[in-house]
């Protein structure tokens, strides 16, 4: 599965031990404290959860390097911070309509 539990990925997202997520991007909309170095990721549901979109994703999050070889974003999966499982996860968190990320684009 490409896609998991976004509240789980949302754990993981912000546990610095482990995402860190919120050192380099911006996410849920409540979150005040942030990093700037990576891009904002506030409504990044807006793409969709076609399969395309989804591997897409979790490609981009378990190993940045495959597709942005000279990313700052480190290779999260591969270095081992998080499983196949929970980068799946962290898809579910970016790209779910209910996850706090997207939850201002329901209108």
């Amino acid at each position: 599965r490409l896609m998991g539990d976004w509240r789980k990925g949302e754990e993981i997202f912000t546990d610095p031990r482990r995402g860190n997520c919120y050192a380099c991007h911006s996410g849920d909309p409540q979150e005040v404290a942030y990093g700037t170095v990576g891009p904002d990721l506030r409504g990044y549901g807006v793409r969709g959860t076609d399969e395309a979109v989804q591997r897409f994703v979790y490609e981009v999050v378990y190993n940045a390097w495959a597709y942005f070889p000279c990313s700052l974003m480190y290779r999260g999966g591969v270095n081992g911070y998080f499983t196949p499982e929970e980068a799946a996860h962290i898809v579910a968190f970016l790209l779910h309509p209910d996850s706090p990320v997207n939850r201002d684009l329901r209108r």
